[in-house]
């Protein structure tokens, strides 16, 4: 925003100068070609000064005018900007806080001595699978950078559906409150839930 203010002074005194100077250079020229009596010289010279005045009042206003929408429209696009900031950190904290509950809260149920070597080894892979959750949120966090200087592709997997339904069934069924049930229901069989897409 300094260096477009900068700029738009600089054009500004530019634009002054050039027009006055051309003004001042052609028009006395013309007059003093034209009209040879002193008198009305002299009044021909206040009129051609009070032009002048007139018509770069009239030109810098429509430039200042112009420049000023570009100026509200910066502003419109930072605000904007910064909304949606507001909006990625957001959804950013709640992807980040979803799989570090699972981490933390089945760490937390490995330490009871009483579970089963099955109990075990299924929190230990929610555990997995909610780590591989959160490498998934950072990575698209990184892959931002690489969009936006567009040297990322999408990466065309065979992905299943129903897998990744049962990934988010076992993490959040698990640590469900007492009296509290979630139902999973697949729509497709594990044939057709495969689709090549970036997962």
């Amino acid at each position: 925003m300094k260096r477009f203010f900068l700029k738009f002074e600089y054009q500004f005194f530019l634009a002054y100068l050039l027009i006055g100077g051309a003004w001042i250079l052609f028009s006395d020229r013309i007059v003093k070609t034209l009209i040879h009596d002193v008198d009305n010289l002299t009044s021909i010279q206040t009129y051609k000064g009070w032009f002048y005045v007139l018509m770069t009042g009239i030109l810098f206003f429509f430039l200042l005018k112009k420049h000023l929408l570009k100026i509200r429209n910066a502003e419109s696009k930072a605000k904007e900007s910064d909304r949606l900031k507001s909006a990625f950190l957001q959804n950013m904290s709640h992807e980040i806080r979803t799989p570090m509950n699972g981490i933390v809260g089945f760490a937390g149920l490995l330490k009871d001595d009483d579970l089963s070597i099955s109990q075990k080894e299924k929190y230990l892979s929610i555990i997995t699978q909610c780590s591989d959750q959160l490498l998934n949120v950072v990575n698209d966090v990184l892959d931002l950078s690489l969009i936006e200087t567009g040297n990322i592709e999408a990466a065309r997997n065979s992905v299943s559906i129903n897998k990744i339904l049962d990934e988010y069934y076992n993490t959040y069924s698990a640590t469900l409150n007492e009296g509290i049930s979630l139902k999973l229901v697949k729509g497709l069989s594990e044939e057709d839930s495969v689709i090549v897409t970036d997962e």
